[in-house]
C-alpha cells in the first residue's frame, strides 16, 4: 500500500469503523446448511473430509451446469456435491464408511454424482480421491477422520501437514486448474474450518478460534 498511486486507506475512517465493531453486538451467523449432517459428530467430520476432498469444479465448458434436485432444492456447484452425497446415504450407499469408499466402482461413483441438468465435471479425478481416501484411513486411521485431528492433538499446523503428505485426495489440484498449485491451500482450509464453524462441541476449545 506504501507504493500504491491509485488506492489508499483513509485512516480516520477506518478508527470510526472499527470504535463501531467494538460496540456492536456481533454474532456468528447460522452456518449449517440442510445438506450437511444433522448430528454433531464423528460422522459428521467424516461427511466434511470426504466432501471437501471433492470440492472442486462445477462447470464444464459446453455443457450445462451440474445440477441434483434434493428435497425439492435445486443444488448446484459444492451444495449440489453434497446433496449428492447425502442422496447416497438416503439410498443405502454409506459414503462415510472408509470401506466402503476405497471399493467405490466408477459406475456407483456415477450414480451417486447423477446430475438433472450438465455432468459433474472430472467424475474419474473424484472417484480416484474417493477410492484413495477410504485406503488413507483404512490403513492409518482406522476408517475415521477424526482419528487423525486427535493424532495431530488438534493443532491446525499439524492437520495441513498430514492431509496435504498422506492424502492424495488433499494433496494436488485436478487438471482443470491451469495452475498447479496444492489442494491443501483450498480444500484443507475448508474441511478445517468447517469442522470448527459448524460442529465446535465435539472439538477441543483450542482449535474452535480457527
Amino acid at each position: 500500500m506504501q507504493d500504491s498511486h491509485l488506492v489508499f486507506v483513509d485512516a480516520d475512517a477506518l478508527v470510526v469503523f472499527a470504535e463501531q465493531l467494538a460496540e456492536a453486538d456481533l454474532s456468528a451467523p447460522e452456518w449449517r446448511e440442510p445438506w450437511y449432517p444433522e448430528e454433531d459428530d464423528a460422522d459428521f467430520v467424516q461427511f466434511l473430509g470426504v466432501a471437501n476432498a471433492l470440492n472442486f469444479c462445477y462447470t464444464e465448458p459446453g455443457h450445462e451446469k451440474f445440477l441434483v434436485n434434493w428435497n425439492d432444492m435445486p443444488l448446484g456447484g459444492s451444495a449440489g456435491l453434497m446433496a449428492a452425497l447425502q442422496r447416497s446415504r438416503e439410498e443405502g450407499i454409506d459414503i462415510l464408511d472408509a470401506k466402503i469408499l476405497a471399493g467405490l466402482r466408477p459406475s456407483s461413483i456415477a450414480n451417486i454424482f447423477r446430475s438433472d441438468a450438465g455432468p459433474l465435471p472430472l467424475l474419474e479425478e473424484r472417484g480416484v480421491r474417493m477410492n484413495s481416501l477410504g485406503q488413507t484411513l483404512l490403513d492409518d486411521y482406522d476408517g475415521h477422520i477424526l482419528n487423525l485431528f486427535e493424532d495431530c492433538d488438534f493443532r491446525a499446523h499439524a492437520i495441513i501437514e498430514t492431509l496435504a503428505e498422506d492424502f492424495l485426495a488433499y494433496s494436488g489440484m485436478p487438471s482443470c486448474f491451469p495452475v498447479e498449485k496444492p489442494s491443501v491451500l483450498i480444500s484443507v482450509r475448508d474441511f478445517f474450518r468447517s469442522c470448527t464453524r459448524v460442529a465446535p462441541d465435539h472439538l477441543p476449545e483450542r482449535c474452535r478460534s480457527y
